[in-house]
């Protein structure tokens, strides 16, 4: 019922006025503000006792995304960017403010009179609130304001402005010296605010002409010993000092409503362009029947559709208290998606979507204001990537692209998780009790998704993601003590050995024998399939410690020394044929190897347990962030080369066909593990949902391969066996994209067989999904 009401106002009266606002760059009139008062739009982050809507009990922003992506289906500036002002002053008020100042504000901010303003920004600081300079000096019954702000949206209008000050110049860190007031003002109508105080204080503005985004007016704000009494300081003497957390509690719904905005926006976007493509006809067919239209048009549906699904559960995450991180992760999601979805619904009006006249052109202006507010992007993605290690990664993308094989050594990587340890990233799943990040599932994401974004590459799995997660559960203490800081620094390398000749899905035939003699174990028998063994200095390995009828009981799980006498490694050569050193598989032998007791982890014979506890890690790893990252490599490269028609591979329908179904189909792959990571944020496990990540991520990792081999056309042929070494003189065949390209598509051949085939996945998924 909510979603039709302001659906039918965004229809009725919304959009009949939105075209006039945005092209006379008007203030929002009355029209539109006094309904939205009476419907109680503005109270939908007050408690109800307060006079808003949300209910005293717990939170609603399930109800604030509908409201929010309806409105700015109408208009994003005329209407949809309303209710966040009042919703983030709520907020920090209802968290930091007194029960008289909560008496005072709430009921008017819930009535719409004052509407409300922010002023955070400041000229030298954007998204680094830390960094905030505005002072706020003591004097007597209350603080003098000096200083400038900027991007104040709304402040010209509003009655209220929620203001962030540095009252604590000294403050170490920094944000603790920063507090929050309320500052009360009168209304301005027009593009110049001046406000002049009995005592000669003073607050000046003049509205920032904006591309889009129109109807607000967003201020560079100027305070001159302006004055602001003891009572407007949020949480009085007690919220000194603690202006910062306060704001960041209400960004944290301001960033999930951003990504409700860019939903809206990018609705409206898509049904104007849609019914205008069905209506344009060009060389007698309508446009929007071609099939590169087709093609467009679903994609669009896609970003959509997942973007709100995504939306909606990370606001089912905040009415439970959680979701801090998610709210930044669906903001930075949805405000890109927005951008591409209404810069095609511009490319697919052609001529007129250049045009001011057609709605789309604004759609398209607006969608560039969503991702810089909130936090612009960047400043989302750095929360979790330093600028320092992008560029570190930049290099090792780069080394690794000049390289005749397309490989890094042992060394460049232990270098870079080196580093990465330094900053506490090269273990991000682990928990802190072990030395970890404890990042949460939607943080270990992001860091993902921004490694990829510059080609850098991720941490070799066998130690940190693999083995250590079964030491930390399974271990004994002394276990813990000895390789777990080893592995985390990078100073010890794992393999791992499962699959033996005639045992590799089939894992539980396994004959790898462990003898019991007392002190140690006496191993025999081979491992298969071993992938960087050449390298490692021990392997996680599951032998068979006794013949039980059920094969699963007579498994154990063991750590091995590579050093120890009795070990051959031999390499297999691989579809791909790396050059002498530099292969990744490999065949281990045992012959009397012996294994000290200590080296068991868990109980013997209850290594089957272990495995699949690890399994778990290694099917379940998010494979999008990866696959976007090559997908948008591939974009470069296909508008470089041509194919024999004499076109760019970006110009060939036939080429974007298929391209773009890989994107979809990854698209569709980012936000089933989006929502599995909302199921671990819940508390929930991964279970058969980690073989079907598998299972497509695989299959579209080759298809990626195949794409690029396209691309690279006959400068894919050369397939170099000579082995890099630092300061080589190598010289590709073709453009540098197109090096290592075949190298890479007959390596991807195996990623659907290992860790279990995508048919025995399949088998899993029938069994425990469907019940078959």
């Amino acid at each position: 019922m909510i979603c039709d009401t302001f659906r039918k106002f965004a229809d009725d009266v919304v959009k009949p006025l939105a075209e006039d606002i945005h092209r006379q760059d008007k203030l929002i009139p009355d029209e539109i503000l006094q309904p939205l008062r009476e419907m109680g739009c503005f109270g939908l982050s007050v408690p109800e006792r307060f006079g808003g809507l949300k209910p005293d009990d717990r939170e609603d922003s399930v109800g604030m995304v509908i409201v929010t992506e309806e409105l700015s289906r109408g208009s994003l500036g005329a209407a949809g960017s309303l209710i966040t002002r009042p919703e983030i002053m709520a907020r920090a008020i209802m968290e930091g403010g007194t029960d008289e100042q909560q008496a005072r504000w709430l009921p008017d901010i819930a009535a719409g009179d004052p509407l409300c303003a922010i002023s955070v920004t400041e000229p030298n600081t954007g998204s680094d609130v830390a960094s905030v300079a505005l002072k706020a000096t003591r004097t007597e019954g209350g603080w003098l304001l000096n200083g400038g702000k900027t991007w104040c949206t709304f402040a010209g209008k509003a009655g209220a402005i929620l203001v962030l000050a540095r009252t604590e110049p000294d403050a170490k860190p920094p944000h603790k010296g920063l507090s929050l007031f309320v500052v009360e003002k009168p209304v301005h109508e027009g593009h110049e605010i001046e406000y002049i105080q009995d005592n000669g204080g003073k607050m000046s503005g003049r509205a920032i002409a904006t591309l889009g985004y129109r109807g607000m007016h967003s201020f560079e704000m100027f305070y001159d010993d302006f004055f602001v009494p003891d009572d407007c300081l949020i949480g009085e003497e007690g919220g000194r000092g603690k202006g910062f957390y306060f704001t960041m509690r209400g960004f944290m719904g301001g960033r999930l409503q951003t990504a409700a905005r860019a939903c809206g926006l990018m609705r409206a976007a898509f049904e104007d362009s849609v019914s205008y493509a069905s209506d344009r006809k060009v060389f007698g067919q309508a446009v929007a029947q071609y099939p590169l239209s087709l093609a467009k048009i679903v994609k669009m549906a896609a970003n959509i559709v997942a973007c709100r699904a995504f939306t909606h559960e990370v606001a089912a995450l905040m009415d439970r208290g959680e979701g801090a991180m998610e709210a930044s992760l669906v903001k930075l999601i949805s405000c890109r998606a927005a951008e591409w979805v209404t810069r095609e619904a511009l490319q697919m009006y052609g001529g007129m979507g250049y045009a001011e006249e057609s709605p789309v052109s604004r759609y398209f202006a607006d969608a560039r204001v969503l991702s810089i507010f909130e936090g612009a992007e960047e400043t989302l993605a750095i929360r979790v990537v330093g600028k320092a290690l992008v560029e570190q990664g930049r290099e090792l993308r780069d080394k690794q692209a000049r390289s005749a094989l397309g490989k890094l050594s042992k060394e460049d990587l232990v270098g870079w998780q080196k580093r990465l340890a330094e900053k506490g990233w090269a273990t991000t799943n682990w928990p802190s009790e072990y030395g970890g990040s404890s990042f949460t599932p939607t943080q270990s994401y992001i860091f993902d998704l921004e490694r990829a974004r510059v080609g850098a590459p991720g941490v070799v799995p066998f130690g940190i993601t693999m083995v250590a997660p079964v030491i930390m559960k399974f271990g004994t203490e002394d276990q813990k003590k000895n390789f777990l800081p080893k592995i985390q620094n990078s100073d010890i390398w794992f393999c791992q050995g499962y699959s033996e000749p005639g045992s590799g899905s089939d894992l539980a035939s396994l004959s790898t024998k462990a003898e019991d003699k007392g002190d140690h174990y006496l191993v025999n028998g081979v491992k298969t399939w071993t992938t960087l063994a050449q390298y490692a200095d021990w392997m996680f390995c599951l032998v068979r410690t006794s013949q039980e009828d059920i094969r699963q009981l007579g498994i154990s799980f063991i750590l091995i020394d590579m050093k120890t006498p009795g070990i051959e490694v031999k390499p297999i050569i691989t579809l791909d044929q790396p050059g002498e050193g530099f292969q990744e598989i490999n065949m281990v032998y045992f012959e009397d190897v012996k294994v000290p007791k200590e080296n068991l982890v868990g109980e013997e014979g209850k290594g089957w347990t272990c495995a699949k506890y690890l399994l778990e890690f290694e099917r379940g790893n998010a494979y999008s962030p990866s696959l976007k990252g090559a997908m948008n490599h591939l974009k470069t490269f296909a508008q470089a080369e041509q194919n024999g028609a004499g076109q760019s591979y970006a110009e060939s329908a036939d080429f974007q066909r298929r391209f773009n179904d890989v994107e979809i189909q990854i698209l569709a792959m980012e936000y089933t593990e989006l929502r599995i990571l909302g199921a671990l944020a819940a508390g929930q496990n991964v279970g058969p949902e980690s073989s079907m990540l598998k299972t497509r991520g695989t299959e579209l990792q080759q298809a990626v391969t195949e794409l690029a081999m396209e691309i690279s056309g006959h400068y894919a042929l050369p397939l170099d066996q000579s082995t890099p070494y630092p300061g080589d003189n190598f010289q590709a065949v073709g453009p540098q994209d197109a090096n290592g390209t075949a190298q890479e598509y007959f390596n991807a051949r195996k990623v659907s067989i290992y860790a279990g085939s995508n048919e025995i996945q399949r088998n899993i998924m029938s069994k425990l999904v469907l019940g078959l």
